[in-house]
């Protein structure tokens, strides 16, 4: 009996099935109470190595990308600078307008409430300066544009509501941060998201990310609903639907069916791990190798 049909019948005796696989040269499948165990097997070549695993790794992303439907919808949560009529992850943000300086002290633009924005900076003494802001062709009433300036030592954040002359005046600057003005300059960023939701726009994130970034919130913030916006930001980013399991104690694979190099893939929901998903466009975030090192079976 050959190796295979060593492994064949070896699979068969645990209850899976052999089902049709372009990746691998043989997958085996068992759909259990708790879930459904996959194992794929590459043979003995290393599986980066093997030139048939590159052909067939070749067409499984030749066919990705000119599948009629893709698999992944990354449309739904767009983390780009516009503006929502709901809060969303990670609107809160603002994107750079320009940099004032000495060199290049105004700066125009438009945005979505108003036609046209000129930015101005102004040296007003030894020890303050001021920023011009100038608004016209309000495009809509009450549509309002929120700002950020910033001198890398301090900042001011405010909204714009109406056409004119917007004046923010910095008095009694240290004489670091003026010479920080004078050589690099002040930032201006305009906020990606109305103003009204940057504040609910920054708490969604905030619960996404809380326990990653080591942040008790307030208000009695549960892991359920911690759990729910990873899943929300998960279902929402890429059309992945995520299920409670019926059995959470989950599946333990045969420690006989485990060889040296097999891989595992991993999907958690915490934040950054729905950021890793989402970034890479996989549905795991983390890997590990078996590695068995005399009778002890190690994850890497």
């Amino acid at each position: 009996m050959t190796l295979d049909e060593q492994l064949y019948l070896k699979y068969e005796q645990n209850d899976f099935i052999s089902i049709p696989s372009k990746l691998s040269d043989a997958h085996f499948q068992k759909i259990s109470p708790h879930g459904i165990e996959s194992h794929l097997y590459f043979g003995n070549q290393p599986l980066l190595g093997h030139r048939d695993f590159r052909k067939r790794a070749f067409e499984a992303i030749k066919d990705r990308f000119i599948a009629p439907e893709p698999t992944l919808n990354l449309t739904d949560i767009d983390i780009k600078c516009e503006r929502s009529d709901l809060p969303n992850f990670f609107k809160f943000g603002g994107q750079h307008v320009g940099t004032l300086n000495l060199s290049h002290p105004s700066q125009t633009f438009t945005s979505p409430c108003f036609e046209s924005h000129t930015i101005s900076l102004e040296i007003t003494g030894e020890n303050s300066y001021s920023v011009l802001h100038k608004t016209s062709g309000l495009k809509k009433l009450g549509c309002g544009d929120g700002f950020l300036y910033s001198d890398l030592f301090n900042y001011h954040a405010g909204a714009i509501y109406w056409d004119g002359d917007h004046k923010f005046e910095f008095k009694l600057v240290p004489e670091e941060e003026m010479e920080s003005v004078k050589k690099v300059g002040i930032y201006g960023f305009r906020m990606c998201d109305k103003v009204i939701n940057i504040v609910p726009d920054f708490i969604l994130t905030l619960g996404l990310l809380a326990s990653d970034l080591g942040i008790n919130l307030p208000f009695n913030f549960s892991s359920e609903l911690e759990n729910d916006l990873d899943w929300t930001f998960i279902f929402e980013g890429m059309d992945r639907e995520l299920k409670e399991r019926t059995h959470p104690e989950g599946i333990t694979p045969d420690k006989s069916l485990i060889q040296s190099g097999d891989l595992f893939g991993e999907m958690d929901t915490s934040g950054v791990d729905a950021l890793i998903m989402y970034g890479s466009g996989s549905y795991i975030d983390h890997c590990l190798v078996a590695l068995w090192i005399d009778d002890e079976l190690f994850m890497l």
